[in-house]
């Protein structure tokens, strides 16, 4: 398996060897990231286990989420691994793209 835990420390030396010379720029990149992040974990940690919570504050997945789960059976097995891909979308994009 290729699961690893978030690590940060090994795309900061990522970027030092191909991104950025400029230590101001470095941090600054390296610093959006974190709060990037951040935010996702708080938005899946918010609305983990607490389905209705998510469609009343963000109506926009509504459709979606509808479209997902048709059963109380399928919200209370799959939600949170559904929300977790929501949450970091992009990422699973990415690799899948790769």
């Amino acid at each position: 398996m290729n699961e690893k835990p978030l690590d940060l420390e090994n795309l900061e030396k990522w970027i030092d060897s191909n991104i950025l010379d400029d230590s101001y720029l470095r941090e600054l990149l390296i610093k959006e990231i974190k709060q990037r992040i951040k935010e996702a974990c708080k938005f899946y940690l918010r609305y983990k286990d607490h389905p209705k919570l998510l469609v009343k504050e963000h109506p926009e997945y509504k459709k979606e989420f509808d479209k997902f789960f048709t059963s109380y059976y399928k919200i209370f097995y799959e939600y949170n691994k559904w929300l977790f891909k929501l949450t970091f979308k992009p990422v699973f994009e990415k690799v899948k793209n790769e």
